[in-house]
């Protein structure tokens, strides 16, 4: 999945497996790309993609870091590995800090800690979703990431989707029926 980079230029489907890069009009001479890779039923973590030197002169202006925002399908029944992405967009690079600052309410969030930091611009956290009820409904989790250069929020909703679970059967004990007789079995 690619669309738009943090810092404002676009990613377009040229043909197959091609794309094509537009810089936004802003000044940067570097974007960031966040991509992941899905099918129906299951999608990869987050990956980033650093463009440097695209043709512009280089800002020194300071950017705050950068929460960003997903939507995930999720299914009752099964929890769901889920990342917390932090973008350092400006130099000086740094791990950043990050805090959950709402719960979901048809969901929990479990195991929330610091998963990854790769030496520049992407800190990642990652818990563990589990929806409560079996039911389809729209649920988020908001969170805050914080550096040196200042704080951005970001929301991660849940698409919960119901599930059809088979009943739970009781065992019967083993019956003895004479021939000819009725039996009742509870």
């Amino acid at each position: 999945q690619l669309g738009k980079g943090l810092m404002g230029g676009t990613i377009t489907n040229v043909q197959g497996t091609s794309y094509k890069y537009k810089k936004s009009t802003n000044t940067k001479s570097y974007d960031y790309l966040l991509y992941k890779v899905s099918d129906e039923n299951l999608s990869s973590f987050t990956q980033v993609i650093t463009i440097k030197n695209i043709g512009s002169q280089k800002s020194a202006k300071i950017v705050a870091p950068i929460a960003v925002c997903d939507t995930i399908d999720v299914w009752y029944n099964k929890p769901l590995p889920v990342e917390f992405i932090g973008v350092t967009p400006s130099e000086p690079f740094e791990k950043l800090a990050m805090e959950l600052i709402s719960s979901p309410t048809q969901g929990t969030i479990s195991g929330f800690a610091f998963k990854s930091y790769d030496q520049a611009v992407l800190t990642t956290f990652r818990g563990t979703y589990t929806p409560k009820y079996n039911k389809t409904v729209l649920d988020s989790v908001e969170y805050k990431v914080s550096g040196t250069n200042g704080q951005s929020t970001a929301k991660i909703y849940f698409k919960v989707h119901k599930t059809n679970i088979a009943p739970d059967i009781q065992p019967i004990a083993n019956q003895t029926i004479n021939e000819d007789q009725e039996a009742k079995i509870t």
